[in-house]
């Protein structure tokens, strides 16, 4: 069977046997997102997200510890973000941090910490880190650096890769965490 009118991505499920997919509203946008179940009809699917905000759209990510999915949630300069356990049958997404105009993040987890790059008192960027358990208490991992952009990051086991650019150079950098 077919699904029309998507995104035309999809993110599986860890045990293989349903994806989530982004129906496209009437202005091409991604507002909700909808779980299938393989072998059952689409008619079935359940929407475990959607988008009210006009402006803003959805997307979905798997983290690189694979424990979490990551729903986000934006618009050109606004970021908003929730999670639930990527095992978990009954989906009930949890919202990490509050939208505030003007302030973008995107969230990782790796070995009970959630790792957030976040342009909230950092023009350029910095990322901060908390526990799984205690996502109120954010403490900066990689501060802000002046005329430097903190750029994105992966995890390799016990080391986080990040992208840096100061004087229009890009770098890697690596670190033992």
């Amino acid at each position: 069977k077919e699904i029309k009118n998507t995104s035309g991505n999809i993110i599986w499920s860890l045990d293989s046997k349903s994806f989530f997919y982004f129906p496209l509203d009437k202005y091409h946008r991604s507002k909700k997102i909808y779980k299938h179940i393989l072998g059952t009809s689409s008619k079935k699917d359940q929407v475990i997200f959607e988008e009210k905000n006009d402006s803003f759209s959805v997307g979905m990510s798997l983290t690189a510890d694979e424990k979490f999915f990551v729903i986000s949630t934006s618009d050109s300069n606004t970021t908003e973000e929730y999670f639930f356990p990527s095992k978990e049958r009954k989906i009930k997404p949890k919202l990490f941090k509050s939208r505030k105009k003007g302030i973008k993040y995107s969230i990782d987890s790796w070995k009970n910490y959630w790792y957030v790059r976040t342009n909230k008192d950092a023009l350029d960027y910095q990322i901060l880190r908390c526990k799984h358990n205690n996502i109120k208490k954010l403490d900066i991992f990689i501060p802000a650096k002046k005329e430097t952009i903190v750029g994105g990051f992966d995890f390799l086991d016990k080391y986080i890769l990040r992208a840096e650019k100061s004087d229009a150079i890009p770098k890697i950098l690596i670190r033992n965490i």
